[in-house]
């Protein structure tokens, strides 16, 4: 089939500016117990980067809707609780009823860890280069002219640093010891830093720093739910006849989901559904993808499987199968995060 270099000029140009949307979907917790939530957090062995305490602020720090996912028990202080409740109980200082009276919390289940790996591997090697303002040799050519024959070369000498932090941790439920989670983390960083480079590499601390972050973040999201991020494209052709207001409507609904109007947008994807009486794939599939933007996946469901019953090639059935199947592990996930989350 001959195809213009014009045609091929505007799928290109259309093919990029495609409008895309932005999708947050929640990933829950691996770990199904309750009883990570009330952890008291112990000490971890070599542990020269301050490992814990990175893992007790995240953990501290980690909120769903302005509730705190963790209640951190922090055992080590119930000797300076029980002196304060005896001093109490003597009568040596008076309280007013309305005090509070000290008591102690219960974990439920203990983090701990160790420090696995913490290495720096080095490596200097040399690279050739050559200056192109420094001649070292000249010639003449046929004419009598001068030129450069030879330039300078010179040899310059690389340091390459390699970082890996390998870290093992373990949770364990108090009351009958038993494994609740029990992995790896690791993280790996390089860097190169030449003679002829008048800036410096990053300090050894403030790499594994970094190193150490990116590990407990990555715990994170194993024991508690996490959002995920990802775009997806929206269909822009409309494959059947559109009227003019159709056809309106499909391009100011997708001007308003560039503009992150998504609510507004889905209410004219709505009325394009109508208008073409269910019978436009395009408007249905972006339809759903609106829905499934603003967390409405029950009704993103349906509309993906009113899609499903326009498909008319194997670009439909592809895309069509890959949404059916994201929307549907969409609702098992939040319902087991929503689930998790009101513990």
């Amino acid at each position: 089939m001959h195809i213009s270099f014009l045609s091929l000029f505007l799928i290109l140009f259309f093919t990029a500016c495609s409008s895309k949307i932005n999708i947050r979907s929640i990933e829950p917790s691996v770990i199904q117990s309750h009883k990570i939530k009330n952890i008291h957090i112990k000490r971890f062995s070599n542990d020269s980067i301050n490992l814990e305490e990175e893992i007790k602020d995240q953990m501290f720090k980690l909120s769903f809707e302005g509730k705190k996912y963790f209640n951190l028990i922090n055992n080590e202080r119930h000797a300076d609780i029980l002196k304060e409740q005896v001093l109490q109980d003597s009568g040596i200082i008076q309280l007013k009823k309305e005090n509070p009276v000290f008591t102690f919390q219960e974990a439920q289940s203990i983090l701990w860890g160790k420090i696995l790996k913490k290495e720096i591997d080095e490596n200097t090697y040399y690279k050739e280069k050559t200056n192109y303002n420094k001649c070292v040799q000249y010639l003449k050519n046929k004419k009598g002219e001068r030129y450069c024959s030879q330039y300078y070369e010179y040899e310059i000498s690389c340091l390459e640093k390699k970082y890996l932090l390998l870290v093992q941790i373990e949770i364990a439920e108090v009351l009958n010891a038993q494994t609740l989670y029990l992995g790896n983390f690791s993280a790996t960083h390089s860097t190169t830093k030449c003679s002829n480079n008048p800036y410096g590499q990053d300090s050894n601390r403030k790499v594994f720093t970094k190193l150490k972050k990116q590990v407990v973040s990555d715990f994170i999201k194993i024991i508690a739910p996490s959002y995920s991020y990802k775009y997806f494209t929206l269909l822009d052709s409309p494959y059947i006849k559109y009227s003019s207001k159709e056809e309106d409507l499909l391009e100011e609904a997708l001007s308003l989901i560039k503009n992150k109007q998504i609510k507004e947008a889905s209410i004219l994807l709505k009325e394009l559904v109508l208008s073409t009486n269910y019978k436009s794939y395009i408007a249905l599939y972006n339809l759903a993808l609106s829905h499934e933007a603003l967390n409405e996946l029950e009704r993103s469901l349906a509309y993906y499987l009113r899609a499903k019953e326009l498909m008319f090639n194997e670009d439909n059935k592809e895309e069509l199968s890959s949404s059916l199947k994201r929307i549907k592990e969409s609702i098992k996930n939040k319902t087991l995060a929503t689930k998790q989350l009101k513990y």
